[in-house]
């Protein structure tokens, strides 16, 4: 074995008596292993969060949507749609019209933003595994409208699901049409009956309806135009790719847009939140290394003359300052792995079990949610190769110097 690194593991687990230095350096290595279990616990928590909140928000949001660069809505000939259904990996391709009206039932009223979907939307299967009650489906057999409605918004107007006897007023204003007789705008109403019902977030729940495009084109009087153009990506396809295909045959005023892209006020701050993250536990980071620093040099003092009996025999300086960085680079490795395997067994059992819960009843989730990413893991090595490094170097330049000044 190399001669530093087997001086260093003897001055490690060969202390038979258990003086200060050794105790500091279990501090220092329980020190290093509590910081590193938190901050991968934390980055697990946060992740979760993250892959919970993308999920919820893609139930309703595709992968890429093509739309205006100005304005809302666009005509449907100026969408390339064959080639873009030609382009390898994109999978549905879902037409949306978006428009604000008021829904009534029974008196009850409520605004709510309608959804006009192309049939293509049912093939997605996204909305499914938050289904609360009856089964998605746009017309029945009678070819007549069926919506899919939030819980928050069927709640409000107390309708009954998948009622043949019971349907929604969609009432929307129509432009002002000045007459002599008339100080009012017009109104179109229809009608439409519940097929489902949703449950994704409250936000979510209390806002959207999904209906039918066609229906909701002839309630605004706009069969030719479209908001938006969902388009759903074959697994194994990288969207960025996919959307730099798609932008180059889309003219000057449509753009395409990634998921993140469509969210980037959110994605903004779930990166900003990562970079304070990363800042606090950097600096608790160093604070549990600054008892490396301390044990270092408390092993200087210790060790002076077991240095002065090395160098007599023929070690050269650079040997003995090896012996100190090997010393401090094995406290480091092992309260980081102890800290990676006390991680794991911690979002492992929180994952399987749900240990620790939100405490609240109305959320979505009872417990908090946990995901790990490797790379997570190997930051935590790399930093760990950083603060070693800075710590070790100083003590270990020390003792080189006051074995020289004192003993030549």
């Amino acid at each position: 074995m190399y001669l530093p690194c087997s001086i260093a593991l003897r001055y490690l687990f060969n202390n038979k008596k258990k003086n200060l230095t050794a105790v500091i350096a279990i501090f220092s290595i329980l020190s290093v292993a509590v910081a590193t279990t938190a901050l991968l616990c934390s980055l697990s928590v946060f992740h979760g969060l993250e892959n919970l909140t993308h999920q919820l928000f893609k139930s309703l949001d595709p992968a890429i949507k093509i739309q205006c660069r100005e304005g809302k809505n666009f005509s449907r000939k100026h969408l390339p749609l064959k080639k873009i259904q030609t382009i390898q990996g994109v999978g549905n391709t879902v037409a949306v019209l978006e428009a604000n009206a008021l829904i009534q039932y029974q008196g009850r009223q409520a605004f709510a933003t309608l959804k006009g979907v192309s049939n293509d939307f049912l093939q997605t299967n996204y909305l499914s595994p938050f289904i609360v009650k009856g089964k998605i489906k746009l017309y029945d057999k009678k070819k007549k409208a069926q919506a899919i409605l939030g819980k928050s918004l069927q709640v409000q107007l107390s309708i009954p699901c998948h009622d043949p006897f019971s349907y929604l007023e969609v009432i929307y204003p129509q432009k002002k049409i000045s007459h002599f007789f008339s100080f009012f705008p017009t109104y179109r109403q229809n009608n439409i009956y519940t097929s489902a019902i949703f449950s994704i977030t409250q936000a979510i729940d209390s806002q959207y309806m999904i209906v039918p495009i066609d229906f909701l084109a002839c309630l605004t009087c706009n069969e030719d135009t479209i908001t938006s153009l969902d388009i759903y990506i074959s697994k194994g396809y990288d969207e960025r790719i996919i959307k730099k295909k798609i932008g180059k045959i889309l003219p000057l005023q449509l753009q395409a847009l990634t998921y993140l892209e469509q969210h980037a006020s959110l994605s903004k701050a779930i990166h900003t939140e990562k970079i304070i993250l990363w800042i606090a536990f950097f600096l608790i980071y160093g604070v549990a290394y600054l008892q490396i620093f301390f044990t270092l040099y408390m092993l200087v003092i210790h060790k002076k003359k077991d240095m002065t009996v090395l160098f007599a025999l023929g070690i050269r300086q650079c040997m003995i300052r090896k012996i100190f960085l090997c010393y401090g680079f094995f406290l480091a490795l092992i309260g980081t792995l102890a800290g990676i395997f006390g991680a794991l067994l911690c979002i492992f059992l929180q994952d399987r079990f749900g240990l620790v819960t939100v405490g609240l009843q109305t959320t979505i989730v009872q417990a908090y949610p946990v995901k790990m990413i490797p790379k997570d893991m190997l930051y935590i090595v790399c930093s760990m190769f950083f603060f070693t490094f800075l710590i070790v170097y100083f003590p270990s330049q020390r003792a080189v110097r006051s074995i020289h000044k004192k003993y030549l």
